[in-house]
């Protein structure tokens, strides 16, 4: 079931390339982040504890929107292949104008669930990193070299693939409480009550869903990990330009996303009856058309 779900997602991705858009736009965004705050290449001694709070609470702030309006325009057009049509750049503006409102709150849950499940992590990283502060403080060059880690590498890496399988996990209930709200449109609670009875009926092929997730981010977390596991620490942006490895993660995850959409959204379609298959496997008719 999943490979067929699989492969019919592809297909249509195939067919409307244009979905990947959205992604990239926010891509390109995030990588330019840097370029425009300079944050991540700064040096922390020369900047005003004031400043950079604001500058980079602005940043973050930014980045939420830029985010929530790239994952209205990815689930409108892609719901828009679903239902068997074809995906425009059109289909973007029309479901901000749609579903912003809604979506909104279904947002909200998932940056609340984001938060709550990091805590564990952000604790962890904390212990991990309080000798090397307190080394930072007591020694007569606080200042710290870029190069220099804040935590254990092995640390490090446990807390980037523990953060990634967090967030494929979490960002697959995303899609389809989305696929609830665009599909049957209903509000916030009732598209994720709507979306949690779809992941009950579809069962392991929606487990199935979630471990592909994680297998693709791992193999983008793997790349963009590359220089820490070789012992080479260098921040994502050097000089305000993304690192190869950087960029490289980056790209892959916005060319995947929307096969995580269509897949989702496929998967919430065909919830409530079992697909109609063609000779070759391929569904033909979608559960509902």
């Amino acid at each position: 079931m999943l490979f067929d779900v699989v492969r019919l997602s592809i297909d249509r991705y195939r067919a409307n390339p244009v979905i990947v858009i959205p992604p990239l736009v926010s891509m390109a965004f995030e990588l330019a982040i840097p370029v425009l705050t300079g944050i991540p290449g700064a040096n922390f001694s020369e900047l005003r504890p004031g400043l950079y709070a604001l500058v980079g609470f602005g940043a973050m702030g930014l980045s939420l929107i830029v985010s929530f309006l790239t994952l209205i325009g990815k689930a409108s057009m892609a719901s828009q292949v679903v239902l068997g049509g074809r995906a425009s750049l059109s289909d973007w503006v029309e479901g901000i104008a749609s579903y912003s409102r809604r979506a909104l709150g279904v947002y909200a849950v998932y940056l609340f669930l984001i938060i709550l499940s990091f805590i564990p992590l952000i604790i962890v990283f904390w212990y991990a990193m309080l000798p090397q502060v307190m080394y930072q403080v007591w020694s007569s060059q606080p200042e710290a070299s870029p190069s220099t880690l804040l935590a254990p590498t092995p640390t490090i890496i446990a807390i980037s693939w523990a953060a990634m399988a967090i967030l494929s996990l979490v960002e697959a209930a995303l899609y389809m409480w989305l696929a609830s709200l665009i599909f049957e449109g209903t509000d916030a609670l009732p598209s994720i009550s709507g979306g949690i009875k779809a992941v009950r009926a579809s069962g392991r092929t929606f487990l199935g869903f979630v471990v592909l997730f994680i297998v693709v981010s791992g193999i983008a977390n793997l790349v963009e990990n590359i220089p820490l596991y070789l012992g080479i620490y260098t921040p994502q942006a050097q000089g305000g330009r993304p690192t190869v490895t950087h960029l490289t993660s980056q790209l892959m995850k916005a060319i995947f996303s929307p096969i995580w959409l269509l897949i989702a959204l496929t998967l919430y379609r065909g919830s409530s009856s079992p697909p109609r298959f063609t000779q070759t496997g391929a569904s033909s008719v979608e559960p509902g058309d």
